[in-house]
C-alpha cells in the first residue's frame, strides 16, 4: 500500500513539473508576444513590404544622368515621345523627327545645363518647363507659308465685344512680338491650337477684351 502511495505521489509531482514548464515557454496571452524571432521582425512597430521595399530603394545607389545631344529622351520623357503617335498632336504631324528630338529643341547649352544634377532615380519628367522653341526654329521649314493669308477669315479669336483678331496678324507691339509659334502650337499636347492661343491673349488682355487702352486708360 505505502508504495502504490509513493508511486501515485511521484506521477502528480511529475505532472505538475510538466505543466510548469510548458506554462514557461508558451506566448504571454497578456501581451500577444511571440518566442520566435521571425514574429519579433513582424511585430515591428510601422513596419511593412512596402517599408522594406522603400529602405531597399533608399539604400540604392542613384545614377546620373550624362545628357549629349544624342540622348535617348524618351528614357524620361516618354509622355512628348508617345505623342508622336498621336493623331489630336502637333507632334503627329512631325512624326518623321520622333528619333531627333534636337531637330526643333536645339538649344544645347540651355539642354544640358536643365540636365544637371538630375538622376536615374528621380521622379519623370512630365513637361518640358525649361527649354523653349524660338520662332525660327519653325520658320526654318515654314518660313516661306502665308500664316496670315490663311487665318483671315479665322474667328478663332473672338473677344467678348465681338472684335476679330487674327491670330497670325497681330498689331505690333512690344508684348505681342515676344509671342512665337510654340505659344500658341503646342505640339506635344492635344490641346486644340485655338485654346491655347485664347490662353495667350487673355494672359494680357485679362477682361476678355483685345482692344487696348480699354481698362487702363
Amino acid at each position: 500500500m505505502k508504495s502504490q502511495r509513493r508511486a501515485l505521489t511521484i506521477v502528480l509531482i511529475t505532472m505538475i513539473l510538466a505543466t510548469v514548464t510548458f506554462a514557461g515557454c508558451a506566448p504571454d496571452s497578456r501581451s500577444g508576444a511571440s518566442v520566435s524571432d521571425a514574429d519579433a521582425k513582424s511585430a515591428a512597430p510601422g513596419e511593412s513590404d512596402e517599408d522594406a521595399a522603400a529602405d531597399q530603394d533608399e539604400a540604392a545607389p542613384s545614377v546620373a544622368v550624362e545628357w549629349t545631344a544624342q540622348s535617348d529622351c524618351s528614357i524620361c520623357h516618354g509622355t512628348e515621345h508617345s505623342s508622336f503617335e498621336d493623331g489630336q498632336t502637333g507632334a503627329f504631324a512631325h512624326a518623321q523627327m520622333a528619333d531627333d528630338c534636337m531637330a526643333c529643341h536645339e538649344d544645347e547649352a540651355a539642354l544640358s545645363e536643365v540636365h544637371e544634377g538630375i538622376t536615374m532615380d528621380a521622379k519623370p519628367a512630365k513637361k518640358l518647363k525649361k527649354t523653349e522653341v524660338g520662332e525660327e526654329v519653325c520658320l526654318s521649314c515654314h518660313g516661306d507659308e502665308d500664316f496670315a493669308g490663311a487665318t483671315a477669315s479665322s474667328e478663332v479669336l473672338v473677344d467678348s465685344n465681338g472684335t476679330v483678331v487674327n491670330p497670325h496678324e497681330l498689331p505690333e507691339n512690344e508684348e505681342h512680338g515676344q509671342i512665337v509659334c510654340a505659344d500658341c502650337h503646342k505640339v506635344h499636347s492635344s490641346t486644340p491650337r485655338e485654346n491655347a492661343a485664347q490662353a495667350v491673349c487673355v494672359g494680357c488682355h485679362h477682361s476678355g477684351v483685345y482692344e487696348c487702352y480699354t481698362c487702363h486708360e
